[in-house]
């Protein structure tokens, strides 16, 4: 069966038309085919969204109704959870290089709140996954292990200097971390000579590298002599 659109006046096959109760023909409601729906909607919308009157006009109703329908946003994604996922990773396929650059500018511009949500994971995470929490807990074991290895025989001072050096890491906050000058995965001891506070963006990115520089005024290495 074929019919005419009521806009590009063309005859077209029932499927190429959506549905509309204004018009009837053949006892079945049609009007214009879709490729001319979808063209007009996408210019009525390029249209009301330009006009800041229109905007302003209907914005207490857009509210209103939004009010009024939560539920059905909130019940159609709870009945599409597959599907969402589906089209959120075919869109992530197909602009990896936008969404990586996207996300990554998010986090520069909002680094408390992603330090925040890295630490509510991890604490979730840690609480939910026992695999992960094991290997948390074999990573710390490795490190005492590491650290015990490399610590030489310490008297008194020195071992007073490694706790004050700790003790004014933790007055200052998370946002600095005591760092061995040496890595102890390169052969660096566990020694006040071997310590420093920087800031914990310098030290993650420093990680066990022996070329990383960082300036003077960024790290605190206490001396007694």
């Amino acid at each position: 069966m074929w019919l005419q659109c009521s806009k590009c006046k063309k005859y077209k096959p029932l499927y190429m038309f959506n549905r509309n109760k204004s018009r009837k023909e053949f006892g079945i409601n049609f009007s214009a085919c879709k490729e001319c729906t979808k063209i007009y909607h996408k210019k009525h919308f390029q249209e009301k969204n330009s006009d800041l009157e229109w905007r302003a006009e209907n914005a207490e109703r857009k509210r209103k109704w939004d009010n009024n329908n939560k539920w059905y946003g909130k019940q159609w994604r709870d009945n599409n959870k597959e599907a969402i996922k589906k089209i959120q990773r075919k869109y992530y396929d197909t602009h990896k290089k936008e969404e990586y650059e996207r996300v990554r500018r998010w986090q520069k511009n909002n680094k408390e709140k992603w330090n925040e949500y890295q630490r509510r994971r991890f604490r979730e995470r840690y609480k939910e996954d026992p695999v992960f929490r094991e290997k948390v807990y074999r990573k710390g074991v490795e490190r005492q292990a590491i650290t015990k290895q490399q610590t030489p025989k310490l008297n008194k001072l020195n071992l007073e200097r490694i706790q004050n050096i700790y003790t004014i890491s933790t007055i200052l906050g998370p946002t600095f971390h005591v760092d061995h000058i040496v890595p102890l995965s390169k052969n660096g001891l566990h020694h006040p000579d071997n310590l420093q506070i920087i800031p914990a963006k310098d030290n993650l990115s420093k990680n066990n590298k022996l070329d990383y520089h960082i300036p003077l005024d960024r790290r605190f290495i206490l001396n007694y002599n």
